[in-house]
């Protein structure tokens, strides 16, 4: 993911690439390459942003009025919807197995929600869009929902790959054209795109805010949950 060092009243955009970022109040040591103002928070955790957000402008580059459906709306697929929103795709159909998961998508820009990855959802899609749409992101990593993600879309449509599905089992049809295309950190220089995505966020247009966790490290000593390692 991505991750810069923020000063008590500036950002010092020195970015890194990394799993997990922490973002909070404390000096940076170097030349700062950019300063932008920053008032409010005093912790700001960020993940997932470089491949959903990088992934719309910077590959997709979808038109005003361009249709789009993200398909698992964790924190790649959410920040990859709010890009959609940025460019003007409409509508923007937010996709996910878990009911839950699809009320924040709403609250940041997508125009549908379905809570099925089925051959409902396949109809379902298909009528709200009067045919395929122009643009999928297939954050799920899951085969099924991939193949979906694809078949779904209109002729010459173009589906980008974040999430990790078996490669055995993605067989989807690209007839009439369809194009599918993986993506690495959103195709995006981290130097250039991330000072990009910090004056979206101050102006209020890249909700990260919605989607993060905060953890008090002065005051607490919860950690945050660790993942299973694989075997």
């Amino acid at each position: 993911m991505v991750g810069c060092h923020l000063s008590k009243h500036d950002v010092d955009a020195r970015h890194h690439v990394a799993r997990h970022t922490l973002i909070q109040y404390g000096g940076g040591s170097g030349s700062p390459r950019r300063r932008i103002s920053w008032k409010n928070s005093r912790q700001f955790a960020v993940s997932s942003l470089l491949p959903g957000a990088g992934a719309v402008p910077n590959m997709m580059q979808p038109a005003a009025e361009q249709s789009i459906a993200v398909y698992g709306v964790g924190g790649v697929g959410l920040a990859g919807l709010m890009a959609a929103r940025i460019a003007g795709c409409d509508p923007i159909i937010a996709v996910d197995r878990l009911p839950s998961r699809l009320v924040l998508p709403r609250e940041l820009g997508a125009t549908h929600t379905l809570g099925s990855c089925g051959a409902e959802a396949l109809a379902e899609i298909r009528k709200i869009i009067g045919g395929g749409t122009d643009f999928a992101l297939e954050a799920s990593a899951e085969p099924a929902v991939f193949r979906l993600a694809v078949d779904v879309l209109r002729g010459l449509g173009t589906c980008i790959l974040v999430g990790n599905a078996a490669p055995a089992r993605r067989s989807a049809s690209l007839q009439g054209g369809r194009i599918v295309r993986g993506v690495i950190q959103g195709d995006s220089r981290p130097r250039d795109f991330i000072p990009r995505l910090v004056d979206l966020f101050m102006a209020g247009r890249m909700r990260l805010d919605r989607f993060i966790t905060r953890y008090d490290f002065a005051t607490s000593t919860a950690r945050p949950p660790r993942r299973p390692r694989a075997l």
